[in-house]
């Protein structure tokens, strides 16, 4: 076990996020790149991943973390072109999946999904082929992407990163149960463009699921094909409105004084069964108990621990911020 590895658009020798309509892999060719390859002074290899299948074309992989502490699930990345067998679909849409056990890139047994979006531009007739900015943040169990695809920010537009938000987010991987469990794998995120309501960095009450993130079964292994979870309110100085990192109200939205501390928590993981049983934590995901203390993608020290500071948008109309912890997400 390790700190994570982050990966970054303006790395050297980092792949583009780009596409146009003969070339849509960008994506694809991005988390390969980190999770099994390595580039520039970040190889070889990746981030601890093999790669099982691959489409002849590149549109479509399988990978699965080489950790003897993994879950062993195969996580299926590809176009929703490559995906649904169709060249009419959108080629700005992608689509990760989790299955128990797979076959080629794109088929397998007990999917969590039909797949979880991400895009790599706001709209694809707006955006042909204009580089976006991309982070995404891995240990060998596990993967946050947060993709920069606002149509205003793109690297051509020079934008000031300090303030942007992640418009496209996910995250994909074994979290850390409370006790023995080997379903406790995740798959999570949200892109506001393309009508998905995975709704990544949103919080709800102990009783109901985020549409958008599944386990890949409940505790005790029932519901093959995934199961709905609660990702709830951690605890702290105020509960904040909907999403991690944000609040409505001004009184919670800054540190409570110069000098005082920043506080922050971390969201827990249910089944919505009943009992809600409780699973664990995602590794590496804090929040704020703030509104949006840190400027974006930020290195910031909290309660001893270092963490990158990412706003992401969390539902079609507001933004909040995440804090990924920098440290062994396994300790």
């Amino acid at each position: 076990m390790a700190a994570p590895t982050v990966y970054r658009w303006d790395d050297d020798n980092a792949p583009v996020l780009a596409i146009n309509d003969s070339d849509n892999s960008a994506l694809v060719e991005i988390v390969k790149a980190c999770l099994v390859d390595g580039y520039g002074s970040k190889m070889p290899p990746g981030a601890g991943y093999s790669l099982e299948f691959e489409n002849a074309d590149g549109t479509a992989i399988a990978i699965k973390s080489q950790s003897p502490d993994s879950n062993g699930f195969y996580y299926s990345v590809a176009t929703e072109r490559a995906l649904n067998e169709d060249p009419l679909k959108e080629p700005h849409i992608n689509i990760i999946n989790m299955y128990e056990s797979m076959t080629d890139a794109i088929s397998g047994i007990n999917s969590t999904y039909s797949g979880r979006l991400l895009a790599c531009h706001y709209t694809y007739s707006v955006d042909y082929n204009e580089p976006v900015a991309w982070v995404l943040v891995a240990d060998d169990r596990a993967f946050y992407l947060f993709l920069y695809i606002e149509r205003t920010w793109q690297l051509s537009d020079n934008p000031d990163f300090d303030h942007i938000t992640a418009y496209s987010n996910g995250f994909f991987g074994d979290f850390n149960p409370i006790s023995p469990d080997p379903w406790s794998s995740l798959v999570w995120s949200y892109v506001t463009v393309a009508e998905e309501d995975g709704r990544f960095g949103t919080l709800k009450s102990y009783y109901y699921a985020i549409s958008g993130a599944q386990v890949k079964r409940s505790r005790g292994g029932l519901d093959p094909n995934g199961h709905g979870v609660s990702i709830y309110h951690g605890g702290g100085p105020f509960l904040p409105e909907d999403g991690m990192g944000y609040s409505y109200y001004s009184e919670s939205t800054t540190p409570f004084g110069e000098g005082e501390p920043t506080f922050i928590t971390r969201p827990m993981l249910s089944d919505t069964t009943n009992p809600k049983n409780f699973r664990g934590y995602i590794p590496g995901l804090y929040y704020p108990c703030h509104n949006r203390p840190y400027k974006n993608l930020e290195q910031v020290t909290v309660a001893g621990k270092t963490f990158l500071a990412v706003r992401i948008r969390f539902n079609a109309s507001n933004d909040g911020q995440v804090l990924i912890d920098l440290g062994d997400w396994r300790a």
